[in-house]
């Protein structure tokens, strides 16, 4: 017979948190962990979803930069990175998955490290600098910033041309640019480098090399949104087992839940031995 905690576990609000610097900056942030409520308020993998999951993560702490609510104010960068660390904290560090060849039509399985991906990505944020209230100097004269959460989120539902444009009229702090403009935007992809790019794969069966589309922000909320049985189905075991409530089970950190959840499995086949 398994042993009930006592006391229930703990509410979303004493859930640890744990301070994330932002690279290329002063400023840091503080995330808590997921726990089932927030991965079952993911609905989506857009940007609006990303900020939102961000908002109910964020926590506050000394010297943050960003507050809870305040998500859409961190640049695109930043985002992707904090999405990084979520991913990390849930999944581990290494990415897998398969994909079907665009030539000869045979999945293959593709893997790699979030962690050496995201360093090779910062690597290129080095190489710009900006000026201490994070503007960006072009050569003649005219700077930019990044875009930030807000920006993107007002440019929903243009065709792609407007909303690039738009976007970059947004973030234009002296003079003007359009997209057309590969220098400027070149700069712009340099200061602010995304975890949202194309990975070169090889098709171990055809041997064609093929470019992979990879976002952490897809990524993440996709592996959240493809859990949602599993999560029913840890709250169920330990419903039954514990007795506690829904509200409970999902304010316990995902992994304490899915640890207690995988223990209940086990005891089982331990009283079959």
């Amino acid at each position: 017979m398994s042993a009930t905690p006592r006391g229930g576990p703990p509410r979303p609000a004493g859930l640890a948190a744990g301070r994330v610097e932002l690279p290329g900056t002063r400023r840091c942030v503080y995330l808590r962990e997921l726990c089932g409520a927030d991965e079952e308020s993911v609905s989506g993998r857009d940007t609006l979803a990303a900020l939102r999951l961000l908002d109910r993560l964020l926590t506050e702490g000394p010297g943050a930069s960003i507050r809870p609510g305040s998500a859409a104010l961190l640049t695109a960068t930043e985002r992707h990175l904090l999405l990084a660390h979520v991913y990390r904290t849930a999944f581990g560090a290494r990415i897998d998955g398969t994909v079907r060849c665009t030539g000869c039509g045979e999945p293959f399985d593709l893997d790699f490290s979030l962690d050496e991906m995201e360093t090779n990505v910062l690597r290129r944020q080095g190489s710009v600098s900006a000026t201490a209230d994070s503007v960006y100097p072009l050569a003649d004269g005219r700077s930019f910033r990044l875009p930030i959460g807000e920006d993107e989120l007002a440019v929903l539902g243009l065709d792609p041309a407007a909303a690039a444009a738009q976007l970059l009229s947004r973030c234009m702090v002296q003079g003007n640019a359009s997209p057309e403009e590969a220098d400027v935007v070149e700069a712009m992809e340099k200061a602010g480098p995304l975890l949202d790019l194309d990975l070169q794969a090889n098709c171990p069966a055809c041997g064609l090399s093929q470019a992979i589309r990879f976002s952490i922000q897809d990524y993440l909320l996709a592996a959240l949104e493809r859990d949602a049985d599993r999560l029913v189905h840890e709250v169920h075991q330990l419903a039954a087992t514990y007795s506690w409530g829904l509200g409970e089970i999902l304010s316990l950190r995902r992994r304490r839940r899915q640890s207690l959840a995988e223990l209940i499995s086990w005891e089982p086949q331990r009283s079959h031995r």
